[in-house]
């Protein structure tokens, strides 16, 4: 007996030490992955789409906020919501940035949390440890953007699908919606993953009693809950959301690519990481009727995936990084094949599964590393913080900017805004209110067209008097013996990739020829140019008027 009760001690000291060890393992990949995602910020100005959501952020009350995300996102409105409130606390462009930090390394340990709950430790470890590497995943991680958010609210819809179908109570199902209603708010591709989740836990649910009822009464509430995102969906497709004229095969490649590597490293890692990232999915695809952990990823991958390829090739109305949020899935996925082919009878199952995850966990590793260290990784987000300050010396000194692109003047006049400063800056369009214009264009009845402008007239913020058009240009520049004409040096913006093509955020960044050729053009012939100044890819072109 003794002998008996000291073997079943040491047993349980070693399940002790080895729960201890897992979870200072988790501990320090969440730190580590939370590290990797907020070390690049001191590189990063403030790009375009950031100062959108800074923009509505801004808005003093939270019925402005969703207002300015409705009229002027191609997302749903709850990541802006959040990002309010936050920045009440981090009122700065870095401290509004730890709110997609803190979402990034979230969806870590979400996987991590997922992979546990289906094949244990070493499948929670490798989940983490492929989730810290994802090169792609934590460059939007560090953005202030709705795309980290996401993700992490995606794997954890995941996992209490998971759980409904283990358990079924009656909370299970709750959580389920509500995470279900989260995710959908927070990104419109979402109801494609979650019509593929709903089909699987249909089929689960209906071999247990009692939970078809609870399943309808769930799937009841998510359809209301969707409902008041039709309209906004709409909106967003009269608006032309997203970009891009590839399609097809080209397009899943660069998909692949993005999965694997990222978009910031070179060619042939790029190359590599997308053959990686087929091998995942290929196993995937031939494992998943074996587990029912590998079925729920594998759904909830490939329904999105498809559908928005699918619309592709009738539309291109898709970014790739409106699907970041099937990239933790695909780290989940990978440790799950590896244990899985780890306990196959299988010679065969083994060893490529093993393979293809540690291929995988190396190319990320390459590519991170080329992203962290690569030398235009400041250009990537412009304009930068050096550029702003010295818009700022010169708006306190009564100078006046004119911007020949919104690529420069969105985030700087984002950034003036948060400083609680009076912009002194102006954009060259060709039209004012290019929102209600699409609107007019698109065929929509007069009395929404006037509806929008109305909501539009709540905000405190309206974009439209710090916009000049091209004719009025020489009236503009009457009004002071001098300005600053603002530009992106486009020679600086680009980076080629192997299906070559440049990234949707860095293609088309910076004036185009022909938008600098109008406002050049349109600047009276009385003014010339007397000095420039260049700061980290922002070109200053001081004009001041003759015989002043």
């Amino acid at each position: 007996m003794p002998a008996a009760h000291s073997l079943g001690t040491r047993e349980i000291s070693r399940e002790r030490w080895g729960t201890l060890g897992f979870l200072f393992a988790s501990a320090a990949i969440c730190v580590v992955g939370g590290a990797v995602r907020l070390l690049p910020d001191s590189l990063h100005g403030l790009w375009l789409d950031e100062s959108t959501s800074l923009t509505s952020a801004l808005e003093p009350r939270p019925d402005q906020v969703m207002i300015s995300a409705v009229l002027h996102e191609s997302h749903p409105p709850l990541y802006n919501m959040l990002l309010w409130a936050w920045i009440h606390l981090f009122p700065t462009v870095e401290g509004a940035r730890l709110l997609s930090v803190l979402a990034g390394t979230a969806a870590v340990a979400l996987g991590m949390l997922l992979a546990a709950s289906f094949w244990g430790r070493r499948a929670a470890l490798i989940a983490g440890a492929l989730g810290v590497l994802s090169p792609w995943h934590s460059y939007y991680s560090g953005e202030m953007r709705m795309y980290a958010l996401e993700s992490a609210l995606g794997l954890l819809t995941v996992y209490v699908a998971s759980r409904v179908i283990r358990r079924g109570t009656q909370s299970d199902w709750a959580f389920y919606s509500i995470g279900a209603l989260a995710f959908a708010w927070s990104e419109f591709y979402a109801v494609f993953a979650l019509a593929g989740l709903a089909v699987w836990t249909f089929l689960r649910a209906r071999v247990a009693a009692g939970q078809v009822r609870r399943w309808t009464a769930a799937h009841i509430a998510i359809g209301i809950g969707l409902l008041p995102l039709l309209p906004l969906m709409v909106g967003s497709l009269i608006r032309g959301a997203g970009s891009g004229d590839r399609s097809g095969v080209l397009r899943f490649a660069t998909l692949l690519a993005d999965f694997g590597a990222g978009f910031v490293a070179p060619g042939w890692i790029q190359v590599a990481g997308a053959a990686c990232a087929l091998a995942v999915i290929a196993i995937l695809a031939l494992r998943m009727r074996s587990d029912a952990g590998l079925s729920l990823l594998a759904v909830y991958l490939f329904t999105p995936i498809a559908a928005v390829l699918a619309a592709g090739l009738i539309s291109p109305v898709w970014v790739e990084r409106s699907l970041l949020f099937v990239v933790p899935a695909l780290w989940v996925a990978a440790a799950g094949i590896t244990v899985k082919g780890a306990r196959s009878a299988s010679a065969l199952v083994a060893p490529v599964a093993a393979v293809a995850t540690l291929a995988l966990g190396l190319v990320e590793l390459v590519a991170l590393q080329a992203q962290l260290t690569d030398a235009q990784q400041r250009y990537q987000r412009l304009p930068s913080e050096r550029a702003y300050e010295f818009v700022a010396s010169q708006e306190s000194n009564g100078d006046r900017f004119l911007h020949a692109d919104i690529a420069t003047a969105a985030p700087l006049i984002a950034r003036d805004r948060l400083a609680g400063r009076r912009p002194l800056q102006w954009l060259a369009v060709d039209q004012k209110r290019p929102q209600v214009d699409a609107l007019v264009h698109s065929g929509t009845p007069g009395p929404l067209v006037n509806y929008v402008v109305g909501l539009q007239g709540r905000l405190t913020w309206d974009p439209g008097p710090t916009r000049v058009t091209y004719s009025e240009i020489k009236r503009w520049s009457d009004e002071s013996p001098g300005f600053w004409l603002v530009v992106l040096e486009r020679s600086s913006m680009t980076m080629g990739v192997p299906t070559q093509r440049i990234d949707d955020r860095l293609r088309g960044v910076g004036a185009g020829d022909a938008d600098y050729t109008l406002v050049a053009d349109s600047i009276p012939s009385n003014y010339r140019e007397d000095e420039r100044v260049e700061i980290d890819g922002t070109l200053f072109i001081h004009f001041v008027r003759t015989g002043v």
